[in-house]
């Protein structure tokens, strides 16, 4: 198994939850690939007891799609995530004093919608040379229909902040509030708050927006591998909200939370945040030939799909037809390079099929130009260290 480290992609860095008087060193849970098949899945970092709260959040901090701010009225027809992302827009850009939420989440969020977490401080720097454009899952809530919903709501208020108005601000909000979202009964925070509590109050189901909520609101249908039970529940009481352990756990079980098989796309859209080392991302070389060993797509070209830390034997085996061994790992690293080379798009889209075999859309996750270069760059240094550590030094291939 290979330990993935989580990166909260809303953050600035995880040292900035402290401004949120979180202990951050108090979270047990980590995000673990457990291989073809099975995916991505959350992990206990020691042994917790049942009842033991993994995560405790002063009440105050959490956010309720039922609380009411100046533009509810307006957007109550609202998906509850497409509605707390215009509660944290309308806190960051609004100048009204009438603002809802506490400043210190706005401080903990990027200040750019295309500021990716994932990337160091050098990759970083690299963002202002290329464009993000976003892919849309083939999923049951739509954000740019949401959107429109909205907007076709709020423009013609003069007292509406223009941020409010673009759809790459809606995305921003969007993934913010998408990895720390968790439903509950309105009872539970009127209750945790001091407040009267109706009975109708346990029959609405409302959506709260949690700090450092990632990893654990995320409960897909269980694969054949997995156990198809939730070991995790949200517990609310005076003043605060914790996650609390159904069970007992031992170091490194599963939570039986899984992320199934993502790559940082299909990750950032469905839950709001992306691993460090993606093992399912993959970059597409693209051949017209009739002489193709992989996938013919339309218009008979070939195609061969490359991820960062694996061979494709079929495109190797391709490019030394009629060649010794040596090389054809030769053309191989060749090939990759030359594409890395002229990798430098303003926009490089990468289309994808979901496991419903569908086309993306474009709108929403992250594509590639600084990604796909990224990867290919891992690919080099993959092939060059792995592959041909036997011929390096005579094919020259390192400088």
């Amino acid at each position: 198994m290979v330990g993935i480290q989580i990166f909260f992609w809303v953050l600035r860095s995880v040292s900035a939850l402290e401004t949120l008087g979180l202990d951050i060193n108090f979270w047990p849970v980590g995000i673990q690939y457990f291989g073809a098949e099975m995916g991505y899945g959350a992990v206990a970092k020691q042994d917790i007891e049942k009842g033991t709260p993994s995560m405790i959040i002063p009440i105050d901090l959490v956010i309720n799609s039922a609380d009411p701010f100046p533009l509810s009225p307006y957007l109550n027809h609202l998906a509850s995530e497409a509605l707390l992302a215009y509660r944290l827009l309308w806190d960051r850009f609004s100048e009204s004093p009438a603002k809802q939420f506490s400043k210190k989440w706005t401080e903990i969020l990027p200040k750019e919608y295309n500021v990716l977490s994932i990337w160091n401080t050098t990759e970083r720097s690299w963002m202002d040379e290329y464009s993000l454009k976003f892919l849309e899952y083939n999923h049951s809530f739509k954000p740019y229909e949401e959107f429109l919903k909205a907007k076709s709501s709020i423009e013609k208020l003069d007292w509406v902040p223009q941020e409010l108005l673009d759809y790459r601000w809606f995305q921003w909000g969007y993934a913010a509030v998408l990895s720390r979202t968790w439903s509950y009964p309105a009872a539970y925070i009127k209750q945790a708050r001091g407040e009267e509590v109706k009975p109708e109050d346990f029959a609405i189901r409302t959506t709260g927006m949690y700090p450092v909520a990632e990893n654990v609101n995320h409960c897909t249908v269980p694969s054949k591998h997995r156990k198809p039970s939730i070991q995790l529940s949200m517990t609310m009481k005076d003043k605060w909200a914790a996650v609390m352990a159904q069970t007992n756990f031992k170091k490194g079980q599963e939570f039986c939370i899984e992320y199934d098989e993502d790559p940082n796309n299909g990750m950032l859209f469905k839950y709001g945040f992306v691993v460090e080392k993606n093992y399912l991302e993959e970059f597409f070389i693209e051949k017209k030939t009739k002489n193709c060993n992989e996938k013919v797509i339309e218009g008979g070209i070939c195609q061969w799909a490359l991820k960062s830390y694996e061979l494709n034997p079929r495109l190797l085996e391709y490019l030394s037809k009629g060649k010794g061994k040596e090389e054809g790992l030769k053309s191989y690293i060749s090939e990759v390079k030359n594409i890395l080379k002229n990798s430098k798009y303003s926009i490089r889209e990468l289309r994808r099929k979901n496991s419903a075999a569908e086309m993306l859309r474009e709108k929403f996750a992250i594509t590639y130009g600084v990604g796909q270069r990224l990867l290919l760059q891992e690919h080099v240094k993959f092939a060059m260290r792995d592959l041909l550590k036997n011929y390096s030094e005579k094919l020259k291939l390192i400088n």
